[in-house]
C-alpha cells in the first residue's frame, strides 16, 4: 500500500504542521529560552512518512537544566517494528548518568546539548528526514549503558 510521502510536525503547543517551515521553529532553539518551551508542551515530536511504508521521527525534549536532547527512530509500519533508534549525544562521558527529566522519563545527561547544535539536528530532517543527520554524533539505544533494573 503506497501513499504520498507527508509531515506530522507537533511542537509545543503550534497547531499540527503537515507542511513545516524551519523558520517556524528557528526562534525556539536559536533565541533559547526555558520559559517559552514551558508555555507549551517543552518539546516536540515530528514524523516523515515516506509513503512506502516506513516512518522517520525525530522526537525532542527540552529540560531546563540540560538543554535539548534529540531521538531519531525509523520504524516500518508495515511490519510494526523499528528499524533503529538513537539518541543525541552532547557529552559523551555523561551518557551513563541517568536522571529523571521534567517529563518524568529516566534519561542520560550525555544526550543533552546546546540548542544551537539540536537546531542543526531539526533543520535537517525538514528538509531530508530520511537520512540521520550527521551536524551532531548519536548513540544507537542500544549502547547506552541504561541502569540494571
Amino acid at each position: 500500500m503506497s501513499s504520498d510521502p507527508r509531515f506530522s510536525c507537533n511542537f509545543l503547543d503550534f497547531k499540527t504542521e503537515r507542511n513545516p517551515k524551519p523558520g517556524m521553529y528557528e526562534e525556539y532553539f536559536l533565541n533559547y529560552d526555558t520559559s517559552k518551551w514551558k508555555a507549551g508542551s517543552g518539546g516536540g515530536a515530528f514524523k516523515f512518512f515516506d509513503g512506502k511504508g516506513m516512518e522517520y521521527s525525530l522526537t525532542i525534549s527540552e529540560d531546563s537544566r540540560y538543554g535539548i536532547m534529540l531521538a531519531y527512530e525509523k520504524w516500518d509500519d508495515q511490519n510494526n517494528k523499528s528499524i533503529g533508534s538513537w539518541y543525541s549525544v552532547g557529552n559523551e562521558s555523561e551518557l551513563a548518568q541517568m536522571f529523571e527529566n521534567e517529563d518524568e522519563l529516566l534519561t542520560p545527561i550525555g544526550a543533552y546539548m546546546n540548542p544551537e547544535d539540536a537546531w542543526l539536528v531539526v533543520k535537517n530532517f525538514l528538509s531530508d528526514p530520511t537520512e540521520i543527520s550527521q551536524k551532531v554524533k548519536w548513540i544507537d539505544v542500544e549502547d547506552i549503558p541504561w541502569p540494571e533494573e
